[in-house]
């Protein structure tokens, strides 16, 4: 239920939004997957928030949490939307890190 929000905050472009329901769902220590967080940063990217993107990204690295290519493509996007290449390049060089 929380991704599908998540994901339907996401296509209406509603990036704040989207966020908040995530944040709520981190402090309500429901099990996470990577699909709210991956509808977060997609959100974002819409939004051209490519430094809260970074945020979600950092956040799912230092949770522990599984960053996959669908992550890693979206926060690439949102960078790319701020015109952050060098951002951009860093999270694809760390992509064969990040992803398991």
């Amino acid at each position: 239920a929380c991704s599908a929000t998540i994901s339907a905050c996401e296509k209406a472009g509603e990036w704040v939004r989207a966020l908040d329901l995530l944040r709520k769902t981190v402090q309500g220590k429901m099990q996470m997957d990577t699909i709210p967080y991956a509808a977060a940063i997609s959100a974002c990217e819409k939004g051209c928030a490519w430094t809260t993107a970074l945020e979600v990204l950092g956040e799912m690295v230092q949770d522990r949490l599984q960053v996959d290519k669908i992550v890693c493509s979206a926060a690439i996007r949102a960078c790319e939307k701020g015109c952050e290449w060098v951002n951009a390049l860093a999270i694809l060089t760390n992509m064969t890190q990040c992803i398991v």
